[in-house]
């Protein structure tokens, strides 16, 4: 009859599917608003790096490897960085994330490290991470108290640290 049908018809079947969808913009996902409009999907791997006090002076790794996987606004960053040696340098312990974390004065990305190897002066054992705002940095800190972590007090030389961590960008 040559009228519209809305929200009557399913594209393809579990027993006839379509292979590859190519979009040139984004998806409406359970609703026509903008904030139902997926627009942004990534998988990668990214180099993280650590510095103390913004510094990577002295700072020697063996080994570091990140991967992310980036839904719309959220991130979801792996990474593992494995010292050979810190350097000298005191202050905050901060690693790299691969996006920007959201510039607003809310709570962002936390988690708790799950791996961590030869870190010192660690009272309780609970470490965890924070992206900080409107930054590429995440902080190492104490659960219990809230500090952050230190280059000259909780870091060795071959100190090996892995996480996973969650945040949203802008």
């Amino acid at each position: 009859s040559g009228g519209n049908r809305d929200n009557s018809m399913d594209l393809g079947a579990s027993s006839a599917r379509f292979k590859n969808l190519y979009l040139s913009g984004g998806v409406y996902v359970g609703g026509t608003g903008s904030a139902n409009l997926l627009d942004d999907y990534e998988e990668g791997t990214y180099t993280p790096s650590l510095s103390i006090s913004g510094s990577t002076s002295g700072i020697s790794i063996n080994s570091s490897n990140g991967t992310y996987t980036k839904i719309g606004r959220l991130v979801v960053a792996s990474l593992r960085i494995n010292l050979d040696s810190k350097g000298s340098n005191s202050g905050a312990i901060t690693v790299t994330l691969p996006f920007t974390c959201q510039n607003a004065n809310v709570q962002h990305g936390t988690a708790t490290v799950p791996y961590l190897f030869n870190f010192t002066a660690l009272t309780d054992g609970n470490v965890g991470i924070a992206a900080q705002q409107n930054s590429t940095q995440a902080n190492l800190f104490h659960t219990h108290s809230g500090s952050n972590l230190t280059g000259d007090t909780n870091i060795n030389n071959n100190s090996q640290i892995a996480v996973t961590v969650s945040y949203v960008t802008d």
